[in-house]
């Protein structure tokens, strides 16, 4: 790009933009090669000043600023000793879902950041606001098969296991070829089945995976202990 090239000034490491102080695709280009080289203080101002130059905001930069200060926070746990890494990892995690939350407010149709807020109440274990985010999200079809496998986890949190089993069905239903996220559907249904005492059902699930990766996690146990019970 000769406009990106001319108002770039590489010189000893750093990176100024010093020609078409106003042009979006320099800024927003320049914000992304000081995250690269972790400049990170200067990557964070030339997204600001893309969001400033453009008069209005946008997702894709605002969630920008959020993960270059999250990998700002990796940079800082990766330097740190053994306790001041613990204290990071906790400011990170809180930090995260402060700004995931806002942004997630702040644009409401964004269903990609409703499910990345999904998944983070999820892991701090606010099932039902979980719930909530993921019931959201899976209009997005991109995100339909991962929200539905998530919703189900919840309903098993919950011991909402019927609702749990119909939910993964469901999502199994939406997945036609097998692959990590299609035998993790298996495995999860097989063990909400388990957890249901409906034996023979859970062992349909783990010995579809059982035929194509014998090795998926305890799926070969399980199997294997069926078949040991049956004499």
């Amino acid at each position: 790009d000769p406009h990106l090239a001319a108002g770039l000034n590489v010189w000893n490491g750093k990176v100024t933009c010093e020609a078409e102080p106003e042009n979006l695709k320099l800024i927003r280009s320049l914000a992304e090669l000081h995250s690269r080289v972790k400049n990170f203080g200067k990557s964070v101002g030339y997204y600001e000043r893309f969001n400033k130059t453009n008069l209005r905001s946008d997702a894709a930069v605002d969630r920008s600023i959020v993960d270059t200060k999250l990998q700002q926070y990796d940079w800082r746990i990766g330097q740190a000793g053994e306790s001041e890494a613990g204290a990071l990892s906790a400011e990170r995690k809180a930090f995260e879902m402060a700004q995931i939350q806002r942004l997630s407010n702040t644009y409401p149709s964004d269903l990609s950041l409703r499910y990345d807020l999904g998944v983070l109440q999820l892991e701090a274990g606010e099932v039902t606001p979980a719930i909530r985010a993921f019931q959201r999200a899976q209009t997005n079809p991109h995100r339909e098969i991962a929200s539905l496998t998530h919703i189900g986890r919840c309903f098993a949190k919950r011991g909402m296991n019927d609702m749990a089993a119909g939910t993964l069905q469901k999502a199994l239903e939406k997945k036609v070829l097998m692959d990590d996220e299609k035998m993790d559907l298996h495995y999860q249904l097989g063990c909400v089945l388990d957890s249901m005492e409906r034996t023979e059902e859970s062992i349909d699930q783990f010995k579809i995976i059982y035929e194509k990766v014998i090795g998926y996690r305890d799926v070969a146990e399980r199997v294997d202990a069926y078949y040991a019970s049956l004499g």
